[in-house]
This record gives C-alpha cells, sequence and structure tokens, in this order.
C-alpha cells in the first residue's frame, strides 16, 4: 500500500477585524475587591495626574548640554509669567519658526511678583533693546471686540 503525503497550505486571504483599544481608558474604576497589588506605583502616578489642574503655570528652567537637556523646576507663585527663549542664530536660520523652540538653548518660564528685583534685570534689557527698533510701529486692530 503507497501513502501519498500532502501538503496543506493555510488560507493567505485574511479578513479585515475592526481594531480595539488594547488598553483601558485611563479613568476607569477598578473592578470591585480586584487589586493586582504590583507595588509599581502605577496607581500613586496616575492619582498625582489626577490632581493636578491642567491650566497650571509651572517654573522651569531647561538648558541643552552635550547629551541632552537639563530641566529644573520649581513652585513659584506671583501675578507675572515670564516665558524665555535663547537660540544660536546659526542653528535657527533653516528651522519652521513652528519648530524652533527644539533648538533653544536655553528656555525659561519663570512665575513672579511684579515688585521682584529679577524683573528689574528684565526692564532694563527691554528697555535697551527698545532703543534698537527706531522704525515707527504699525498699530494693528483688536478683531475680537
Amino acid at each position: 500500500m503507497l501513502m501519498t503525503n500532502k501538503v496543506l497550505k493555510k488560507s493567505t486571504s485574511r479578513r479585515k477585524t475592526a481594531s480595539r483599544p488594547s488598553a483601558e481608558p485611563r479613568g476607569r474604576p477598578a473592578a470591585a475587591g480586584w487589586n493586582l497589588n504590583l507595588g509599581d506605583e502605577a496607581e500613586e502616578i496616575e492619582a498625582s495626574r489626577a490632581r493636578k489642574p491642567g491650566n497650571v503655570l509651572q517654573s522651569v528652567l531647561t538648558r541643552r548640554v552635550a547629551d541632552g537637556c537639563l530641566r529644573r523646576t520649581a513652585k513659584l507663585s506671583g501675578d507675572l509669567f515670564v516665558e524665555l527663549r535663547l537660540y544660536n542664530t546659526k542653528e535657527i536660520k533653516c528651522v519652521e519658526p513652528r519648530d524652533r523652540w527644539q533648538q533653544s538653548v536655553l528656555s525659561l518660564k519663570y512665575q513672579t511678583d511684579s515688585g521682584a528685583d529679577e524683573l528689574d534685570f528684565l526692564r532694563q534689557f527691554i528697555q535697551r533693546a527698545r532703543g534698537k527698533f527706531l522704525e515707527e510701529g504699525t498699530f494693528f486692530v483688536d478683531k475680537k471686540k
């Protein structure tokens, strides 16, 4: 009796399936009595994110260094918020304006009171810089009113 071996091929056609989200939404509560207790602090991190309102002004000093960026934060208060970026002109001449922030050598976001001493230096800088603008200014009407 002769036996022949037949090779069966699987069908290569693929059906299109609806994509499903792979993870549960963030705000979904855990099932009652179900706690994995993995000890990775994920629940604490998620809870701290939920407590932070989205419109909080954060004071940050970011500096570009050889291998990346150095970022420092501080909890500051005050009635003014200063944003300042410093660029090397050679690095941003060919960069689109909307992408320049990635090339900043230094970025400062600083909340302070209007009477703070450190603002005196900023006022001096602005006054000196303003003296360089000799051309008459252009007035733009506020269209929101």
